[in-house]
């Protein structure tokens, strides 16, 4: 009987060095771990985790961010996610759980690969099993909630399913007036042609797995009382002036630190593009053109970064106006659909937080720009031009993207993006590439349109700070008449502010190819950006 309890005590001790010596590698695996960014389906750049081999893990308190909540369990965490449960084992990260995120994307039937730009951004969508249009009638079956967008012209109604793309072997039903495509990378498009006024949601489709909706108008109309003809001599009664909008504006979250408000439109209530100004550094007002709309009824909304929210109507076009408790940051984004703000409160007082910056991530989707070794200029400007946008909304700045995803707008519309919105700053973001050139250089350099000395200035300005990193040489400051005489960029010739566009580093260059797609850099980068602004703006 002793025996058997020593030897019994014998097999724990070794299990527990066991389990130690476990431990202790997985701390030197964990150790090896890189910092990456997670785009999760029509969320956007909202995660982040560490990424170890092809596996990436995420902590769990940053799960909550996507919709899903963990516990701590005896085998390791008990993860509500998409309307499943997930039991999945977990490993620490200075300390922190964090689950492996690829494994249960996999597991929920989602899809997630690396970046194919060379950094640490993992990117998911929902796979979409199954599209169903036929005369009117949709049916959509997904492995995770897509963000369901419907629009209406001419006849044809085009609902494009945020962050998803078919699954392999995806179920497609359509009559001859309906098809499905891949859109983006992200985005499944339905497109259906229809011969009759179509029988459209009031608001836009709520995100969901799975859903059903008919287009067709209702068999059965209530009676209407018809309007009596007007008698000889009489003067016909005029029709009815239109209902007035309400405004469907939502806080979708609130914090000390940031407050994010929706402005959606239900499809074909509203075709224009927004614009924005700001009169004074805590006044942010945005211009909704060919409407007339106004506040809901008992209308209340309290934040912590709004004191007071009113509507005006001028020339046309609707004017929400944010009264903001201080001077604040903001992120501002328009579709067809409506508008999305994003206040963050500053770091402290800046002179930025007055300004109006336009950031310009260059090329996209077809254009991919310089390209080399895998590594294409589209993808990594869009990744450094996030660490721009979020540097600068942490100082108070309002700041607007000329792309988000992997599109392209065109030479013209991202300078026409900075002239309509009153833009105090127009900044385009590129990798360089020496062309025919045999030889390799190494560095930034940053152009400014010739002849135009305010623009010379940012440029100047901007350069010194980012250079001061030293993580690549610098190229200096330069006109854009160096590379097209009598021309130049048709960016920063189309700009009506002072503008700069960045040529960070060349993708010939293996360093320089390798050092613009670290965070390092970014971060550099933004810090540069934003010292340089200041610089410009008087407040250095």
């Amino acid at each position: 009987m002793k025996k058997n309890l020593y030897n019994a005590w014998v097999r724990m001790k070794r299990l527990r060095e066991m389990m130690v010596l476990g431990m202790a590698l997985t701390g030197v695996a964990v150790a090896q771990a890189r910092v990456a960014t997670v785009s999760y389906t029509y969320h956007g750049n909202q995660l982040r985790g560490y990424r170890s081999g092809d596996e990436l893990y995420v902590p769990l308190d940053s799960l909550t961010d996507i919709g899903w909540t963990a516990s701590l369990s005896n085998a390791g965490a008990k993860v509500l996610a998409e309307g499943s449960t997930l039991n999945l084992q977990i490993r620490y990260f200075q300390g922190v759980p964090a689950i492996p995120f690829r494994l249960a994307i996999q597991t929920l039937g989602g899809q997630s690969k690396w970046n194919p730009g060379g950094y640490d951004a993992l990117e998911v969508t929902s796979s979409v099993y199954a599209v169903v249009a036929k005369r009117g009638q949709l049916t959509i079956d997904a492995a995770l909630r897509v963000k369901p967008n419907v629009s209406y012209t001419n006849g044809r109604i085009v609902v494009d399913l945020e962050g998803s793309g078919l699954a392999k072997n995806a179920k497609i039903e359509t009559d001859g007036n309906s098809k499905v495509i891949q859109y983006r990378a992200n985005t499944v498009r339905i497109i259906m042609d229809l011969d009759f006024p179509p029988n459209l949601p009031k608001e836009q489709l709520p995100e969901s797995q799975n859903f059903t909706f008919d287009f067709n108008q209702p068999a059965v109309k209530s009676p209407e009382t018809p309007t009596p003809a007007p008698q000889q001599g009489e003067t016909p009664r005029p029709e009815k002036s239109p209902v007035e909008l309400d405004l469907p504006l939502k806080l979708e979250s609130d914090t000390n630190i940031e407050t994010t408000l929706s402005l959606r439109f239900a499809p074909g209530v509203w075709t224009g593009t927004a614009s924005y100004r700001k009169p004074s550094h805590d006044v942010l007002e945005v211009i909704l053109p060919g409407i007339q709309a106004n506040l809901p009824r008992n209308f209340k909304l309290q934040t912590n970064a709004i004191e007071e929210v009113d509507v005006s109507y001028e020339t046309g076009a609707t004017i929400l106006k944010l009264n903001l408790r201080r001077a604040m940051g903001v992120e501002l984004s328009a579709d067809s659909s409506g508008v999305a703000i994003r206040l963050v409160r500053p770091k402290g007082n800046s002179k930025l937080s007055s300004k109006i910056i336009v950031l310009d991530a260059g090329h996209g989707a077809h254009d991919s720009g310089a390209k080399l070794g895998g590594v294409m200029e589209k993808n990594v400007t869009l990744f450094l031009t996030r660490f721009v946008l979020e540097a600068l909304v942490r100082e108070g700045a309002t700041v607007l993207m000329t792309r988000t995803d992997d599109s392209y707008p065109s030479l013209t519309s991202r300078s026409e993006m900075a002239n309509k919105n009153g833009s105090d700053a127009f900044i385009s973001i590129h990798v360089n590439h020496p062309g025919s050139n045999k030889k390799t250089p190494s560095g930034t350099m940053t152009f400014y349109h010739a002849g135009d000395a305010m623009g010379k200035f940012l440029a100047e300005s901007v350069h010194t700070e980012i250079i001061r990193s030293q993580l690549l040489p610098s190229m200096g400051v330069k006109s854009d008449y160096t590379i097209y005489p009598k021309k130049g960029f048709a960016v920063l010739r189309l700009s009506k502010m002072p503008s700069v566009l960045i040529e960070t580093g060349f993708i010939s260059n293996p360093l320089d190819r390798k050092v613009i797609q670290t965070p390092e850099f970014g971060k550099a980068l933004a810090a540069g950006i934003v010292e340089g602004l200041k610089i410009f703006f008087g407040d250095k």
